[in-house]
């Protein structure tokens, strides 16, 4: 069974759901700021969707508290 959190993405999807570059994703991950991808096989890479929509949520969540803190929002 396929669940929400075990669907894999692709970097073109991954690209979609959170409107950055690929170089922008790839310099992310290697500060520690967005999840890592897993190798599906030899020359293929892949997210698990659960592991994009909790990114996207903790942004999310991340600029509500700013915004009522009156604190500028960061790049």
């Amino acid at each position: 069974m396929v669940t929400s959190t075990s669907r894999l993405l692709r970097m073109p999807q991954v690209q979609a759901k959170v409107d950055l570059s690929k170089s922008q994703i790839y310099k992310l991950i290697e500060q520690g700021s967005f999840p890592k991808q897993i190798k599906v096989r030899q020359r293929v890479s892949a997210w698990l969707s659960g592991d994009i929509e909790t990114w996207v949520e903790q942004r999310v969540l991340e600029s509500t508290q700013e915004e009522q803190l009156g604190l500028p929002l960061q790049d």
